[in-house]
């Protein structure tokens, strides 16, 4: 299944490693490593020019999403009714 992360961004719901509210990706020196290193293979992904609320860890990129961590994970966990 498909998730918006924000902005015209959909990652597939299998792909999500974890979802990650950015303040606690900036309060960790290991989370701001795995950033710096990422962004320095280009695999981060700013969704939108607003300030990112949740870091979505996906198995190809990262992405930096304006979209609340909670809101996110709704997301995936949400399934179609038939």
């Amino acid at each position: 299944m498909l998730v918006h992360v924000g902005g015209d961004i959909m990652v597939d719901d299998g792909d999500i490693v974890a979802i990650i509210a950015i303040d606690t990706m900036e309060a960790a020196q290991v989370n701001r490593t795995l950033l710096d290193w990422a962004g320095d293979r280009r695999e981060v992904i700013e969704v939108a020019g607003s300030r990112p609320r949740s870091c979505v860890v996906c198995t190809g990129a990262i992405y930096l999403s304006p979209i609340s961590p909670a809101t996110l994970w709704q997301r995936v966990v949400r399934r179609p009714t038939a």
